[in-house]
Order: C-alpha cells, then structure tokens, then sequence
C-alpha cells in the first residue's frame, strides 16, 4: 500500500516515470492504479490517439515495443498500458526497452495475482528507472484497520466492531470489502 501511495503522490505532482511495474497477488491497488492512469494522465479528449491499451495474451514483446516508441499525436505523452502481463511468453525481453525508454512514453505493466521474479533484469530495471508498485495481499488481522482507514478516505466512519463484522464475513479480499462498503454508502 505504501507503493501505491508513493506512486499516486508522483503522478500528482507530475512527475512521470518512464515506465511503472504494478504487480502482486492484491488486484485493488493495481485496479485503482490502473483507473488513475487511464483516467487522469492522458484527458479523455486525447484518448483516442495518445492511450493503447494491449493484453500479454494477445501480444509479443515486438508490439509492445512498437508501441512505446510511437510518439504522441496532439499531446505531450503517450500512455501504453500492457494489462495481463503474466500471460506473456516473453514478458522479460521488454527490459531492453526501460534501458533505453522514448521520453514522451508512459509505459505501464500490469502483471496481477502473482509478483515477477525480483531477480529478473525487467524487475530490477523497472525498480531503478521507474515505478515498481507491489500489492501484497494483507493479513487478516490487519483488515479492519484497513477497513477503517478506506472509510476514512471516503468521508465516513466505520467502528471497530463493525469492521470486525465485515472482516469475519468478507476475509481479506479488499475489492469485495470495498464493493460492500459503497453498497452500504449509496443506501
């Protein structure tokens, strides 16, 4: 979660990496991630020629890297997102692109449910030149002091039993937690 705050904080004040890493086995944080970058980096009137979007099943690394090369039409950046990522064969060979990144490119990865191996060279570039953001999954016993905090965030307050019932009902899944809570909200 530290991460993701870090990352968050970055990209308010626009300060762009040339290249963001979002893995781990807590899709909520790379989901949140995800929707910032797609919805607050590139403005909706750009989209159309400054956002690509690919998907690591569907894709090799030569596209990708096409892709990031590519200059922006009309904007100053481009964002290309590679969603899935852990279904890519040959997801490693892309380190070769963070050594050398296009300055006007935003690439991000999404590799969910499990973490890349830190000792590959796509990991430890993405560490040193750019944004590398894991979500871990937390621990029981930490969910309703997350479940607080989230609440918080959102301008409510949820007490310590209530959020204990929430847990012992729900577990550690914090999308399903979060979905609840604006059920709860919008009544």
């Amino acid at each position: 979660m530290n991460h993701y705050k870090e990352v968050v904080k970055s990209l308010e004040q626009g300060r762009f990496a040339p290249v963001y890493l979002l893995d781990g086995e807590e899709p909520f944080y790379i989901d949140l991630l995800l929707r910032y970058f797609e919805d607050k980096i590139i403005p909706p009137e750009e989209q159309d020629f400054n956002l690509i979007t690919l998907y690591g099943k569907e894709t090799n690394w030569r596209d990708v890297m096409n892709a990031a090369r590519r200059y922006p039409m009309f904007s100053d950046k481009l964002l290309v997102i590679l969603k899935e990522a852990s279904q890519m064969k040959d997801l490693n060979d892309l380190a070769a692109y963070i050594e050398n990144p296009n300055p006007t490119t935003i690439r991000v990865i999404e590799h969910r449910f499990k973490k890349l191996d830190a000792r590959g060279k796509l990991a430890k570039l993405a560490g040193k030149k750019g944004g590398y953001c894991t979500s871990d999954k937390i621990k029981e016993e930490q969910v309703p002091h997350w479940i607080t905090e989230y609440a918080a965030s959102l301008g409510t307050t949820i007490g310590e039993r209530e959020a204990g019932m929430l847990t012992a009902y729900l577990g550690n899944d914090l999308q399903k937690i979060a979905n609840e809570i604006g059920k709860v909200l919008i009544n």
